[in-house]
């Protein structure tokens, strides 16, 4: 373990006797893992992960480290946002997260929303590697924070990427940069009007095809935000809404995620899933 990052989480699991159990567990500095929880059933365990900094600041670095074994079920979220408050022109914050899947595998990773300060930066690096065999349901936000002159985006910088294995082959790579200050983001192509932002990917072998074009327009025609669904050249799709609020993006949120429970023989989730 590495006891110069600001907040550290581990966590490995296995499936014993039907049940997903957690066989490591380890955190350090400001970052905890609440003690698991069996909410829709023994297979499927949920954790939270907390931060009791507060928020980050300049300099501060938090690593989380995740393996599941064969045939596992974990679902994975915090309790509440993150705040990154101003770095004053210095180094960002930054998180490392690494995910790993084995067979059969299934992880829901949510994130509630990263807020950025005036002039907060934010460094995050997601690195997942899986089977052909593994299911995944993967998401985080980002929105601006409260700015004395309320006018928006007043953050300096996000720079988000992510890389997704597939047996050993690289099969996504992504990478998100905002940098209010040399880019107008309210314009067309931009972030428009809208103020919040999500990033996600659905792999599962087990998903039939959708007619992805009939899913935009159905959640775009009920919420107010801007959605797009991409197929991946691996089985699932990528998305990214923009939307006005957090609200929005977490009952948009829960609509993709039944897709992807539906597609496993999951139970639909219909209640929020912390409040």
């Amino acid at each position: 373990m590495n006891n110069t990052y600001t907040g550290q989480v581990l966590l490995e699991f296995a499936l014993r006797n039907g049940r997903t159990i957690a066989t490591k567990s380890f955190h350090q500095g400001i970052s905890k893992i609440l003690r698991p929880q069996y909410l829709t059933d023994q297979h499927q365990v949920t954790y939270f992960l907390l931060n009791l900094g507060g928020g980050g600041v300049a300099g501060d670095t938090y690593c989380q480290d995740f393996e599941l074994g064969e045939k596992v079920q974990v679902h994975l979220t915090t309790q509440s946002a993150m705040k990154i408050f101003t770095a004053n022109g210095g180094m960002p914050v930054r998180q490392k997260t690494k995910i790993s899947l084995a067979d059969d595998a299934l992880l829901e990773y949510i994130n509630d929303p990263v807020i950025l300060y005036e002039g907060a930066k934010y460094c995050q690096t997601t690195a997942i590697d899986l089977t052909s065999r593994s299911h995944l349901f993967f998401v985080d936000s980002l929105t601006q924070g409260w700015d004395e002159l309320n006018q928006g985006f007043k953050y300096d910088e996000i720079d988000n990427s992510c890389q997704i294995i597939v047996d050993g082959q690289l099969e996504v790579l992504d990478r998100l940069r905002l940098r209010p200050q040399n880019t107008d983001l309210v314009t067309l192509g931009r972030l428009e009007k809208y103020t919040h932002l999500a990033s996600g990917w659905v792999i599962t072998p087990s998903i039939a095809h959708l007619a992805l074009v009939n899913v935009v327009e159905r959640l775009e025609q009920k919420y107010d935000v801007l959605l797009g669904i991409s197929e991946l050249s691996i089985s699932g799709f990528a998305f990214r809404i923009l939307a006005q609020n957090s609200q929005t993006i977490l009952q948009l949120i829960a609509e993709l995620r039944n897709i992807f429970r539906e597609s496993n023989d999951l139970p639909v989730v219909t209640e929020n899933r912390k409040y």
